[in-house]
């Protein structure tokens, strides 16, 4: 499924509400999202975006079993895996999620550096993902992300 020409606008307002705190109206809007766009993957990832903001890990958490599980069936593109499970605070998981999107040579990973800025702590300063990000010397690479 293409992306829906105005999904854009329901991840830009999720990430709006998400930013200033009003995490029932970024949830709300993300969900709006998932259902406008035909629940496609970038948006499942927006709303793990917005679900680590608001500080649910179990929401994270279901969000990447249904992303694991459409996986099974149908591509999802590594780097969004990469996004969700970054919020679930497993660097290890996540690291092995970013291999998996340089080694398919995902298009997605142009962008993981600026989504990676809003991960846990222990995931963001993992000494393997900040090798990694050195490692790709991408815009917004692990030693800025340090910083």
């Amino acid at each position: 499924m293409d992306i829906a020409p105005d999904m854009n606008a329901y991840v830009a307002l999720a990430d709006a509400y998400a930013n200033l705190s009003q995490h029932r109206s970024a949830r709300l809007t993300a969900d709006s999202g998932l259902a406008y766009s035909g629940r496609h993957n970038w948006m499942w990832a927006r709303k793990a975006i917005v679900l680590g903001a608001a500080g649910d890990t179990s929401g994270v958490r279901a969000v990447r079993d249904t992303l694991l599980a459409r996986n099974e069936m149908s591509f999802v593109q590594p780097g969004v895996l990469a996004i969700v499970i970054g919020h679930t605070g497993d660097a290890n998981v996540t690291l092995e999620w970013l291999e998996r999107s340089y080694a398919a040579g995902d298009s997605y990973l142009w962008f993981l550096p600026d989504f990676s800025r809003a991960w846990p702590a222990e995931v963001r300063d993992h000494p393997g993902v900040v090798s990694f990000w050195e490692r790709l010397d991408l815009p917004g690479d692990g030693r800025v992300l340090r910083r």
